[in-house]
């Protein structure tokens, strides 16, 4: 996103990947859809970008109640938060690794 330099950064906020949803086998936590929340705030305010969200699916209702309130709060902040020292699973450091060996290495290292 750095190296792209959106005019908008659109968020596509679906909460199907929560620990709690019944069908998709993740294990992202309420807390973790702030922190992605606040992290995409924080790049858009690099950019100077508007932020705007699109509600989308998951089917554990309570937890997609949840997540919606930590995406808003990062979201809504006055300034938006520091993304949290979050640690990277196995899978996802391997794809950054292989994302970073090819043509998206620059944007990755920005």
């Amino acid at each position: 996103a750095r190296a792209f330099a959106p005019d908008l950064v659109l968020i596509s906020a679906g909460y199907d990947a929560h620990e709690e949803d019944p069908l998709a086998g993740c294990r992202v936590t309420d807390a973790g859809y702030g922190a992605m929340a606040a992290w995409l705030r924080a790049i858009a305010g690099e950019a100077e970008a508007p932020v705007a969200a699109v509600l989308e699916g998951g089917y554990a209702l309570g937890a997609v109640s949840r997540g919606v309130a930590e995406t808003m709060a990062a979201l809504g902040s006055e300034r938006a938060p520091a993304p949290p020292d979050v640690e990277r699973h196995p899978v996802s450091a391997a794809a950054l690794e292989r994302l970073a060996a090819g043509r998206w290495g620059a944007a990755l290292s920005a």
